[in-house]
């Protein structure tokens, strides 16, 4: 279970999320405890073309929704790019399939494309075709979350 939520990090900390925006880290808020996350960005302030400057920004969370429970790794809440909703594992059993929703009604499927290989991913919000993801298992799902 704790290498799905590394899995989901490393997609976090991945370095471009839009053209003006750009992902720059990931930090737990509490440094005995991995059940609350922040997720910032940099963005071009710049008015000059000539020059770069970036402004580091709270881009979202990602946060454990049961925290008196700290060793349930299978529901946390997210707020990303103004979108709120959960992430849950499908099947307690089960890590390889998860589903994103937001609570404007969008539902992104995450699943491994392999039986306990978390390195590759299916991901579909179930009106467009499926796409692989590798080591990068919200991509597509965070994707659709910015439209």
């Amino acid at each position: 279970m704790k290498k799905l939520v590394l899995v989901i990090l490393v997609f976090l900390c991945s370095p471009k999320v839009a053209q003006s925006q750009h992902m720059s880290g990931i930090a737990s808020k509490w440094s005995d405890s991995f059940v609350a996350w922040e997720i910032f960005g940099l963005e071009n302030v710049s008015e000059d073309s000539t020059e770069t400057q970036w402004e580091e920004f709270t881009l979202g969370s990602l946060q454990q929704r049961w925290l008196d429970v700290r060793e349930d790794w299978t529901e946390w809440d997210f707020s990303l790019f103004e979108r709120e909703g959960t992430i849950k594992i499908k099947w307690k059993t089960d890590p390889s399939q998860w589903e994103l929703r937001t609570f404007d009604g969008s539902i992104i499927t995450m699943k491994t494309v392999w039986r306990e290989d978390f390195t590759e991913w299916r991901v579909t919000d179930g009106r467009h075709h499926q796409n692989k993801v590798e080591n990068r298992p919200l991509a597509v799902g965070i994707t659709h979350l910015r439209r």
